[in-house]
């Protein structure tokens, strides 16, 4: 957390890199009202006119409170993560997510201080670090790209990454190939055996009653349903993971952007409900189901 000033006030701010999905709160000791402006780079500069209400730019107003620790000191307390969070135009069919940099301006009684922070689609947990040793593996020439933060988020091929990311190179089969993005916002990619396929209908819409007869004889209880809905869904395992990769490839399930690599492009995909068991084993299976995009029907 950085450290600054506006007038006399203390003002606690976060670092210039943070994760959206963690808290990152905004502390000012005053006791007097305090004026929070959120929004992207160089927004800041022409709020209130008509162009920025595209840029999404939050203003927030909050009061002071007396902290219960300490009765003779008062502050104003915003955590601004939700307001980042907000600040991303998330795509699910577009391009990769990348890092933003945001501007956050704080005005107490006319006097104010400004600062940027590069924020990342992720969050962090405890001892964890974005630069981490870790290991990543490609499959063959299929579609790959190694993610890294340096001083922004990249996507990027084989010959730029940075010395702390190893690369294993292995062919490949047939599969499912998946990538998504992880918890620390990077994307990821695994080439999964293909398990059992199933299909399930379900009813969609009103029973519709139909005059029916046969031989000049008419019958009550004909009826066809409105439609049906029809879902797609995919066992897949990867088989005999190490240690070097389990970690990472378990994290798929926590992904809210999944895509599946088919005739030369990639389509959204979701992860079924799953529990994914880590028993200390040098090598495992990790199994889980995809969900497919719907397959479309006729509807009465």
């Amino acid at each position: 957390m950085r450290e600054g000033t506006i007038s006399s006030y203390k003002v606690y701010y976060p670092d210039s890199v943070c994760f959206c999905f963690n808290p990152n709160k905004i502390i000012v000791e005053t006791d007097r009202e305090v004026t929070f402006l959120i929004g992207n780079k160089g927004a800041l500069q022409n709020y209130g006119t008509f162009d920025s209400t595209f840029d999404r730019t939050f203003r927030v107003v909050k009061g002071a409170f007396v902290d219960d620790r300490d009765s003779n000191k008062t502050k104003v307390v915003l955590d601004v993560s939700p307001y980042l969070q907000a600040l991303f135009d998330i795509d699910p069919v577009g391009e990769m997510i990348s890092s933003k940099e945001i501007d956050v301006k704080i005005e107490i009684s006319g006097a104010n201080m400004q600062f940027s922070v590069v924020t990342i689609w992720g969050s962090l947990a405890i001892g964890e670090s974005i630069t981490d040793a870790r290991k990543v593996r490609k499959f063959g020439d299929l579609p790959f790209t190694i993610s890294y933060f340096d001083t922004s988020m990249h996507h990027s091929d084989l010959s730029s990454k940075p010395s702390y990311i190893s690369v294993e190179e292995v062919e490949c089969g047939d599969g499912v190939y998946l990538r998504w993005i992880d918890r620390h916002g990077f994307y990821q990619y695994w080439l999964f055996s293909k398990g059992q396929d199933d299909i399930k209908s379900n009813q969609y819409g009103e029973q519709l009653y139909q005059d029916y007869e046969v031989g000049g004889r008419g019958y009550y209880g004909v009826s066809r349903m409105q439609g049906m809905e029809v879902a797609n869904t995919m066992r897949i395992c990867a088989s005999l993971v190490d240690r070097d990769y389990y970690s990472m490839v378990r994290t798929i399930i926590g992904s809210p952007m999944v895509d599946m690599y088919q005739d030369g492009v990639w389509i959204p995909v979701r992860i079924d409900n799953s529990t994914v068991s880590d028993e200390g084993k040098s090598l495992q299976d990790i199994e889980f189901s995809i969900v497919l995009p719907d397959i479309i029907t006729q509807k009465l």
